[in-house]
């Protein structure tokens, strides 16, 4: 009976990935699925085993819907999902990566090599290429093969982040640790996996370890518990470029052991010329569980924040996304997005990728008003103008231009009158406030004096791209203040 509901158990996984495997492209399916398994089933729960938390993190983010969606579909009704580190698959997957075993065959032997490139596919066997074929040497957290240096999209917010990361490549050591950091979904990720491709690429002889601050831990206390402190030492000390994600980890609970251990790790590593590269949600400074030392080694080196992206970049990286996915959208729409979501890339992607749905689903073309409804932007506007008055908002604008409120309410003709003008602008699209509320914080005669600045300030935006461009850094500055 139990070996009956084994098999059930094993045959309704393969339904599920099967499912999943049909809706998502081949090489996500490779990546996120092919290493994963179903631990447990029960009435109204499945607990999926992962290799690693980024894994289950990404499955989570980006895959909930369509594994929920093929798990309803074979089971006949919805069921809670949770997941489960399961040692045995990270240990598979970190010794196939050291090995270069192609998990994705499962006819494949110890002897039969595949070069650990995302992607790849190109096989060396012992009997024909080995002569001329050294795989490299790469363990940690799986690739995403989209997060690649050439599609991720420069501006100011990242320049100094993205200079110290082709450092790495082109010159290591001259900037060494090097500390990004920065918010969630402001590109941290894309750029420490657009690293490992380009080394992986360049240098496939050196050796590189990119893994969770989380992993490092989890990783130390098990061999300090196994007594195996050796050959923990050899795996990190042992290495040419250290890459490790979230590093703040290392500042929670009671870590001192740990610390201290990475700070022997660090001071190993440096001292051979390994290249270290870190991240972090914060600058080292502001960690204040971070041991001294440790905050002293991390400043030592490159410290870049990479910050949310100003209007122009936004644009720029809403433009990439649409010839990645091959959407067709407005430029005003572009730009409207642009203005409208601010906070970081994950959230313009999300955006993208709902209004276009929407335009499908109910066959109506991308415009301004579809993602006004998609977005609830007018939902979200009355929620921020019913945090703020109108007198709060012209004190930022004034902010913005460097004068006092009481000047922006003196009328002005010709090219002084622009920030008068962009100001009433500001507060209608962003925060839909009454014309009478306009004229009454502007000390204007009557509503047709906003309703003409409105205009005029519109048109010298179209016109004007020095205007353009102000009115763009307003918005910005608007944003980062409410």
């Amino acid at each position: 009976m139990i070996d009956r509901m084994n098999d059930l158990k094993i045959d309704m996984w393969s339904n599920i990935l099967q499912n999943i495997h049909h809706r998502i492209p081949n090489d996500s399916f490779i990546t996120w699925f092919d290493n994963i398994s179903l631990e447990e089933v029960s009435d109204e729960e499945l607990t999926i085993g992962v290799p690693n938390k980024f894994v289950k993190t990404f499955i989570i983010e980006k895959f909930s819907d369509i594994l929920a969606d093929a798990v309803s579909v074979n089971f006949g009704h919805d069921k809670s999902i949770k997941y489960k580190i399961i040692p045995e698959l990270r240990n598979k997957v970190e010794n196939a990566r050291l090995l270069g075993i192609n998990l994705k065959d499962k006819k494949t032997s110890e002897s039969e090599l595949i070069l650990p490139v995302a992607n790849s596919t190109e096989k060396f066997t012992n009997n024909n290429h080995q002569q001329d074929f050294n795989p490299f040497d790469y363990s940690g957290l799986p690739l995403v093969p989209s997060y690649k240096l050439d599609n991720f999209v420069l501006g100011p917010s990242n320049r100094v982040a993205f200079a110290g990361i082709m450092s790495v490549i082109d010159n290591p050591g001259v900037y060494n640790p090097v500390f990004l950091y920065g918010g969630s979904g402001l590109g941290k990720t894309h750029i420490l996996h657009g690293l490992c491709h380009e080394l992986i690429k360049k240098k496939p002889y050196s050796k590189i370890v990119f893994i969770s601050c989380e992993e490092f831990i989890n990783e130390f206390v098990t061999h300090l518990k196994n007594n195996k402190m050796l050959e923990f030492r050899n795996k990190y000390r042992k290495t040419d470029t250290l890459i490790v994600d979230d590093i703040h980890f290392l500042g929670k609970g009671n870590k001192e052991k740990t610390q201290d251990e990475f700070f022997h790790t660090f001071d190993a590593l440096y001292n051979s010329s390994c290249q270290i590269i870190v991240s972090s949600d914060a600058h080292p400074k502001e960690i204040s569980a971070l041991q001294d030392k440790i905050q002293m080694r991390f400043i030592s080196g490159l410290v870049a924040a990479i910050e949310p992206p100003d209007f122009a970049t936004r644009t720029k990286i809403l433009h990439q996304k649409c010839r990645e996915k091959n959407y067709s959208f407005p430029k005003e729409v572009i730009e409207f997005i642009a203005s409208n979501v601010t906070s970081n890339v994950r959230e313009l992607g999300g955006a993208l990728v709902k209004i276009h749905a929407q335009s499908t689903f109910i066959h109506q073309p991308i415009s301004i008003e579809l993602a006004q409804s998609v977005l609830d932007i007018s939902s979200r506007n009355q929620k921020k103008q019913a945090r703020t008055t109108p007198i709060e908002v012209l004190s930022k604008i004034s902010e913005f231009f460097d004068v006092e409120p009481e000047v922006l309410k003196i009328h002005k003709r010709g090219k002084n009158a622009i920030p008068r003008q962009l100001g009433m602008l500001v507060m209608r699209n962003s925060y839909t406030f009454s014309y009478q509320e306009i004229c009454e914080v502007f000390g204007c005669k009557s509503h047709a004096s906003v309703m003409h600045g409105e205009k005029i300030a519109q048109k010298s935006i179209e016109k004007d791209n020095t205007t353009k461009i102000i009115y763009n850094k307003l918005m910005d500055h608007m944003q980062n203040k409410f």
